[in-house]
């Protein structure tokens, strides 16, 4: 059996350099037809705090080559998130099993040292991870 992680970085490089290329472009022309969320012209709370993380993200980020493209995705994710709430719903349900992941200790943190290269933020608080996982187990006891 073939790693995904092998197949995509040795066997197949070439495709996934223009696979990639094609989905960036694609990303950031469909974006434009998106109309450009703000903070004032967001409604709902949680696409608010998305655009805060984004703005947060943004402060970090530094790769002119991908600026864009993740600019997009902000643009599309937030808009979607904002204005159908069939994407919506599906979206918190993926952040809760995230979150649920976390707090039985099986998602995995970043290594401390990543992101790199064009990646500005400080070192991670070592104990975040941990702090997090109290945070909501003793969250979780509480609501019982």
């Amino acid at each position: 059996m073939q790693l995904v992680t092998h197949l995509m970085l040795y066997t197949k490089r070439e495709f996934i350099e223009q696979a990639k290329a094609f989905l960036m472009a694609t990303l950031i022309r469909l974006s434009r037809r998106y109309p450009e969320p703000t903070m004032d012209n967001l409604l709902h709370p949680n696409s608010k705090i998305l655009w805060r993380i984004w703005d947060r993200f943004f402060t970090y980020e530094e790769n002119p080559g991908r600026v864009e493209l993740f600019k997009a995705i902000r643009k599309i994710w937030i808009c979607e998130y904002e204005h159908d709430a069939y994407y919506r719903y599906r979206m918190d349900w993926f952040l809760e099993q995230i979150v649920e992941a976390i707090s039985r200790g099986e998602w995995q943190p970043r290594p401390l040292v990543r992101p790199r290269g064009w990646w500005t933020e400080a070192k991670r608080d070592e104990d975040f991870w941990e702090q997090l996982t109290r945070r909501l187990q003793t969250k979780r006891l509480a609501s019982k």
